[in-house]
């Protein structure tokens, strides 16, 4: 018989509940690192891809000495653009594939279709022509798997990470990727000494993405997928390896079954649905493209894929690639800030910081861009890149995927994602293709003016998600209002109450759930005294 209290919810405000999830524990974390493997593949990818530009070994693989500027842009333009065309392709089938057999073997199908079109990369050979044929091929096969990845990897973490953790956790995916792409970078200044070494920059991740694959088959399923399916005693047996006591797996599991149910009884998920007003549908789903499409509207794959180029342009081939590692460096330190502040200082404050620092940046890089080129003009190009990879770092990097990943309900959770996360690619395809043939200042002008409208975004539409369960997350976008313009969102004492009552209701919840549980067990005539010892030793800990 489950215990009655697991099914009575507590009255907590939007914006403040902390459920008492019973803390991290070593296999979550497990988890999150293991999944986390997809964002260091993608990294790796962006930071060796960009810095072969730069080798010379590949301008003699694929014949650059004998084409034109515009031709070898024309060239650029397609390796990055192919990459992101089939992510796009590679996101919308995965939510239906995620929905259909679990996360896990999504993610697993996934890391084996990029092994393969890395390698394709990595082997490409022949005349010029013949070699970037199949390095075109080689980018769209490994982009489908990269679109995969980044539409499953961040909802599985998300589903079997805890409430109070869920942010920080989440961040995982996107250090991954800047981990990724710094080691890349690392690698990139030797292998430019190579002949061969462009190979290492393309394939090198082959191993990450076999690892991914390998580990994943010892991951537990997602418990949130496992409730949808009707699972119960799977959705009891995760719960319990996940969470650090009895008391959190019950209750959560619960929590679960009872939010499919109440989806089950709404019909069917269907696409159609995910622009419907029931369960403010309509909104997460606007709000959801919306974020993901000024993701890379901001420019952070341009800059990081195409530093190498750019810098061409102040420094030598091997002072290129050290510039690019410096910002590359820059943006895995930021991260941190991310994975701190994610769950203290909330969702739409980051965004909103970050956002602003990056609209200044790109200005700057307009008036850097408009100034005739020399090497002292690169250190201040290389300065004011860093402090942009930065502010990107710490708001719009992670926090996109953070919020997609957690906003939409469990049913509609993998079509959603898979519509948000295609578009993301969609536009990066487009930012990829179109900035190699843009004047300098005309793309920086454009990433501002991008920057600002995403912050008015987030500003006026964007409920805050922080420290809410998956299932209270309703509550909070049926409740959201938009927010004037006066609204003080950086007011200290406005953060230190949301700090304070967050505390408040954390312990609330936690003494409520040790009353319940101990009441439950004296009902039962089983060892009241033991359970409540227990339950409050529980209470202490949190408290």
């Amino acid at each position: 018989m489950r215990p009655a209290h697991a099914t009575k919810a507590l009255d907590i405000s939007v914006g403040t509940r902390v459920e008492a999830d019973g803390g991290l524990t070593p296999l979550v974390l497990l988890v999150s690192a293991v999944a986390a493997i997809g964002g260091f593949v993608f990294g790796y990818d962006i930071g060796g891809g960009g810095g072969s530009f730069a080798m010379e070994g590949f301008q003699t693989q694929f014949g650059w000495a004998n084409k034109s500027e515009a031709v070898r842009a024309d060239e650029i333009g397609w390796i990055s653009a192919l990459l992101t065309l089939g992510a796009a392709a590679g996101a919308a089938p995965s939510g239906i594939l995620s929905d259909r057999v679990g996360r896990r073997p999504c993610i697993i199908t996934s890391a084996l279709i990029f092994s393969i079109g890395a390698s394709l990369q990595a082997f490409a050979s022949g005349s010029p022509s013949a070699s970037l044929a199949q390095l075109y091929v080689g980018r769209l096969v490994g982009g489908f798997g990269v679109g995969m990845l980044s539409t499953t990897v961040p909802v599985y973490i998300a589903e079997c990470a805890p409430g109070s953790w869920r942010g920080s956790l989440s961040m995982c995916w996107q250090f991954a990727i800047v981990i990724g792409i710094v080691v890349a970078s690392l690698a990139n200044v030797p292998l430019a000494h190579w002949d061969q070494g462009w190979r290492v920059s393309y394939g090198g991740n082959v191993v990450f993405a076999l690892l991914l694959a390998l580990l994943m088959v010892w991951m537990p399923e997602s418990p949130r997928w496992l409730g949808q399916r009707g699972r119960e005693a799977a959705l009891r047996r995760t719960l319990s390896r996940l969470r650090s006591s009895t008391l959190a797996a019950e209750e959560e599991a619960t929590s679960i079954e009872a939010k499919a149910a109440e989806e089950a009884a709404g019909g069917a998920s269907s696409w159609r649905g995910l622009l419907r007003r029931p369960l403010a549908m309509r909104h997460r789903m606007l709000l959801g493209v919306a974020l993901q499409c000024w993701q890379p509207l901001a420019g952070i794959n341009a800059i990081m894929f195409f530093a190498p180029k750019i810098l061409l342009a102040y420094f030598s081939a091997e002072a290129a690639l050290w510039g690019t590692l410096g910002i590359n460096v820059a943006n895995a330190a930021a991260t941190v800030v991310a994975l701190v502040g994610v769950d203290r200082l909330g969702r739409v404050p980051l965004l909103l910081a970050s956002g602003l620092l990056m609209c200044v940046c790109h200005l700057a890089m307009v008036a850097l861009a408009l100034s005739p080129p020399s090497q002292q003009l690169g250190y201040a190009v290389v300065s004011v890149a860093s402090l942009f990879v930065a502010s990107f770092a710490f708001g719009w990097g992670p926090l996109p995927w953070t919020v997609c990943s957690e906003i939409f309900p469990t049913k509609y959770r993998s079509k959603a994602t898979a519509v948000t996360t295609a578009t993301n690619w969609l536009v990066n395809t487009a930012v990829g293709k179109v900035f190699p043939l843009l004047p300098l200042a005309t793309a920086f002008a454009i990433f501002a003016a991008a920057c600002f409208a995403a912050c008015a975004t987030v500003f006026f539409f964007q409920p805050e998600t922080a420290n809410l369960g998956m299932e209270q997350i309703d509550e909070a976008f049926e409740s959201h209002r938009v927010r004037r313009v006066s609204a003080k969102l950086w007011s200290a004492d406005r953060r230190a109450r949301i700090r304070a009552e967050g505390r408040r209701r954390m312990r609330a919840a936690a003494g409520a759930a040790v009353v319940a549980y101990a009441s439950e067990v004296r009902a039962a005539g089983g060892d009241g005294a033991a359970g409540v010892g227990k339950g409050e030793e529980k209470r202490e800990s949190i408290v």
